[in-house]
C-alpha cells in the first residue's frame, strides 16, 4: 500500500487521471491525500468532486486513551458518543500543540476555547482572520 500526496487539481480532471495513471495508482490499495484545491480552475470541477467522493470519506474526529482514532464513535443503539473518547486535538502530548490548527468542524465540536485550535463551522460559512492568533470574523 502507498499514499501519495497529490497537489492542486483545481478542477483539471484529465490532468488527474494522467497522474494517477503515472503513478500507477491502485484504490484497492493505494491511499490519496489532497493537498490543495480540488475546483476552481480547470473545466471539470465536478469530476474532480465526484472522483473524490467515490474513494470514501473519513471524518477525523474522535480517539481513545491511546490515541487511536475511532471512526464508529457515537453508540449504536442511542446515538451518543461513547465514554472515553476525546477530540482528536485534545489528545494529552499532541505533537502538533504549539501550532495553531485551522479546520472544517465537520464533527462539530465547535470548541472554540481550546488552545491553538480554530475549527471554521461546516453548517455555516464562517472566517478567520489569519495573524500570530488567528481572528474569528
Amino acid at each position: 500500500m502507498t499514499t501519495y500526496a497529490i497537489g492542486s487539481v483545481k478542477g483539471d480532471y484529465q490532468s488527474l487521471n494522467e497522474l494517477l495513471a503515472t503513478i500507477e495508482f491502485d484504490p484497492n490499495n493505494d491511499s490519496l491525500w489532497f493537498t490543495g484545491n480540488l475546483v476552481n480552475g480547470g473545466s471539470e470541477s465536478l469530476e474532480v468532486l465526484r472522483f473524490v467522493k467515490s474513494l470514501g470519506y473519513t471524518l477525523m474526529s474522535y480517539c481513545d486513551e491511546t490515541g487511536k482514532l475511532v471512526f464508529n464513535h457515537n453508540d449504536d443503539e442511542t446515538g451518543k458518543l461513547l465514554e472515553g473518547l476525546v477530540p482528536w486535538y485534545k489528545l494529552p502530548d499532541r505533537n502538533t500543540t504549539q501550532l495553531n490548527i485551522i479546520f472544517s468542524d465537520d464533527a462539530n465540536f465547535e470548541d472554540i476555547t481550546f488552545p491553538g485550535i480554530y475549527p471554521l463551522s461546516a453548517d455555516r460559512l464562517s472566517a478567520l482572520k489569519l495573524t500570530d492568533h488567528p481572528q474569528r470574523i
